[in-house]
């Protein structure tokens, strides 16, 4: 079933090659069913290329590139665009907070590497 909804997808996104619906129901497949992120992260950018506030592809893009590349500055700047184009996006505002907590816990697991380094350091 999932090969014929790829299939299904592939063809909308050859007939409409500029469109980013088609473009971004494809990454989604690929990110949510087949864990393509690579993929679908391309398709993302192409369906912004084609329309800079295609929300949910800002969306998704924010979410591969928060989990997937722990680069929470860009995936908060995309959650903040889906955000200034439509404020109510729930997507976009759960996105947003997931990144947020998410930066926090990297920034607190750094300190705490740091001080355990700094500790071993002076028990030398």
């Amino acid at each position: 079933r999932n090969t014929e909804a790829g299939e299904l997808h592939d063809k909308a996104t050859s007939l409409a090659p500029d469109d980013p619906v088609p473009l971004c129901n494809l990454a989604q497949f690929l990110h949510k069913k087949k864990g393509k992120h690579k993929e679908a992260r391309k398709l993302y950018r192409r369906a912004l290329r084609s329309d800079p506030d295609h929300v949910p592809s800002l969306v998704g893009l924010g979410v591969l590139v928060g989990k997937f590349k722990a680069n929470y500055s860009h995936a908060q700047a995309l959650f903040e665009r889906a955000l200034d184009v439509d404020p109510e996006c729930e997507d976009a505002k759960e996105g947003y907070m997931q990144c947020l907590s998410l930066a926090e816990g990297a920034l607190v697991q750094d300190t705490e590497d740091e001080e355990y380094r700094m500790m071993a350091k002076m028990a030398e």
